[in-house]
């Protein structure tokens, strides 16, 4: 897969994170932090890796807060704002 390369000053944060705990095949819960990147996506592979294991829909980003359980998630989709068109 490729990575996200942005060629312009943004002002903005490049990312945010975000903790939870995360119960894995019934274990204790395991504390997880996540990053949050924007990304501007070209193209999409139709094989990746867990492509048997997830579905893949995109969202706008206030569709998506409604979409995520995590409160911090929630709060980063719902603050998120597009970057400015290039110049």
């Amino acid at each position: 897969m490729g990575r996200g390369r942005c060629a312009r000053h943004d002002p903005r944060p490049l990312c945010r994170a975000y903790s939870y705990s995360k119960e894995i095949d019934g274990t204790d819960p395991v504390p997880c932090i996540v990053s949050v990147f924007p990304v501007e996506v070209k193209s999409l592979a139709d094989k990746y890796p867990e492509a048997g294991e997830r579905r893949r829909k995109w969202f706008s980003a206030k569709k998506a807060a409604s979409k995520v359980r995590e409160p911090d998630l929630k709060a980063i989709l719902k603050g998120f704002l597009p970057p400015p068109p290039a110049t």
